[in-house]
This record gives structure tokens, C-alpha cells and sequence, in this order.
């Protein structure tokens, strides 16, 4: 299934089924987005491997929000890109993305998300290779698993 689980950036919190956050959003993503396997931490997407495709990683927090009682919520943010030859294919993946991870509440694997929010977007051409990004950031508001 790609890359995803072990090779996250930043974030390692293990939950009770021995996974970390990166690989929480890895699972929810490849199996929900039409891309399916072809997820990839950001430096691990193969130069040859096939299209689209997306990468993500961490690029802030984990900041953890204390109540009286300690830490009740995290916070972390990723970049997601979105990857592929035309720019359309590549804006429609983003929406796929979009509409898995904005405004999502519920799990991932034991990890209990209380809100996700998209924010920033950004179209990018690699003249280099030809290929056509768009990149969103989703703040992640999340529980630690019970027991970690």
C-alpha cells in the first residue's frame, strides 16, 4: 500500500494499535481518495511512479491545548499536494481531498479528529518535469488514543 505507514515526517505518538498520526491520515487517505495506494509521504512519491498522486507532510505541531484536567486536544498541520500531468486532473484530486478533509469529524484508526479545516491554496507548475500540483494545508484538532 505505497509508502505511508513508518515514514511519516515530525509526528510519531504511537496509538494503541501501534500506529502514529501520519500513519492514520495515510490509511484514511489511500483508501478513500481515487487514487488509492498511490499516497506518498512528501519525498517518498516515485520520479516514474504513476499519476496522479498525492504526498503530504507535516508542517506544524504537534501543539497540545491544556484544560484543567491536562492536555485535552493537539493540534498538528500538513500540506497535501495533489499530482498530475494535466492541471484539471490535478485540481479534481484536490477536491476529492477537499471533500474527505474539510470539516472532518470522526476517526482515524484510533485517533479521535475533532475538526479538520482546509485552508491556503496553491497551483504549482514543475517545468521540469512537467507535472501539476495543488497544494492545501488542513489543520488536524486531535485525541490521543486511549493508553497512549
Amino acid at each position: 500500500m505505497g509508502y505511508g505507514p513508518g515514514f511519516g515526517p515530525g509526528f510519531s505518538g504511537s496509538s494503541s494499535a501501534g500506529g502514529s498520526l501520519d500513519a492514520a491520515l495515510f490509511a484514511y487517505l489511500s483508501a478513500s481518495l481515487s487514487c488509492g495506494s498511490r499516497v506518498y509521504p512528501m519525498g517518498k512519491r516515485p520520479e516514474d511512479g504513476l499519476l496522479p498522486a498525492v504526498t503530504y507532510k507535516l508542517v506544524a505541531g504537534p501543539t497540545s491545548h491544556y484544560s484543567q484536567d491536562g492536555p485535552s486536544d493537539h493540534e498538528v498541520a500538513y500540506q497535501v499536494d495533489s499530482w498530475a500531468l494535466d492541471p484539471d486532473d490535478a485540481a479534481d484530486l484536490a477536491a476529492e481531498v477537499q471533500t474527505l478533509l474539510d470539516g472532518f469529524r470522526g476517526y482515524w484508526d484510533d485517533y479521535r479528529v475533532g475538526s479538520a479545516f482546509l485552508s491556503i491554496v496553491l497551483d504549482d507548475h514543475e517545468p521540469d518535469t512537467g507535472l501539476y500540483r495543488r497544494m492545501r494545508q488542513v489543520a488536524v484538532h486531535y485525541s490521543q488514543p486511549e493508553g497512549s
